[in-house]
């Protein structure tokens, strides 16, 4: 039988241009405060402040790691790594015109046949895209997610805070984008495509994704 396992991972980010990353985030401090708006002790019943939209790139959205070798068969595969999705929680700053973007992005593998260290190294990247379609900013993060013994099947969340700042053109974060997807090569990439094309399923469920964590298409919001 499949047994999962979960980790919550959260590291330091290196700074960007026109884009502040800062440490990871205290999850608890932020239950508690969404636990206090949810019980209205915080006196505020607006909506929330719109967030950034979110874009799962699909063909950067999943990636398989093969042995070394010419093998691409279901012996060969070291594992295979679905970015699940990208929960958002924003805090604007209006005189300093920025918005301040909690993220938790959550990533599932399944481990499989030829592997034997029971690890998941994986790249992804996270991208910050105006609303004229430039990147501002773009930061690759390492991802390591255990396989414990007798556990073929985990989950790994990361934690990552960012401080946008928004154009005077425009009075909120909303028709910005947070675009994010694996650090992949053009082999992986292409399978990624022929798979989409031929429609072959992976050997990761797709699962439900959580309302606006992806982009009906995958590609960038027009």
């Amino acid at each position: 039988r499949c047994v999962s396992a979960k980790q919550v991972q959260t590291h330091p980010i290196v700074m960007a241009a026109m884009l502040r990353f800062r440490p990871g985030l205290v999850v608890a401090l932020l239950a508690v405060i969404g636990l206090l708006g949810a019980c209205g002790i915080l006196g505020s019943k607006k909506p929330p402040p719109p967030c950034p939209k979110i874009v799962i790139l699909k063909d950067a959205g999943k990636v398989t790691k093969f042995r070394p070798g010419a093998g691409r068969d279901l012996s060969d595969l070291l594992y295979e790594a679905r970015l699940h999705e990208i929960a958002t929680k924003c805090k604007y700053n209006r005189k300093k015109r920025e918005v301040q973007v909690d993220m938790h992005l959550t990533i599932v593998a399944r481990r499989g046949p030829a592997d034997e260290t029971r690890h998941a190294k994986m790249q992804y990247f996270i991208a910050i895209m105006d609303p004229e379609r430039n990147i501002l900013a773009k930061e690759v993060f390492d991802a390591d997610l255990v396989f414990p013994v007798n556990v073929d099947k985990g989950s790994i969340t990361e934690s990552l805070d960012q401080v946008i700042p928004f154009s005077a053109y425009y009075p909120d974060a909303s028709k910005y984008v947070i675009l994010g997807g694996f650090q992949i090569g053009s082999g992986e990439l292409d399978l990624n495509r022929k798979k989409r094309r031929l429609n072959l399923p992976g050997r990761l469920p797709e699962g439900d994704m959580a309302p606006g964590a992806s982009h009906p298409d995958g590609q960038y919001p027009r």
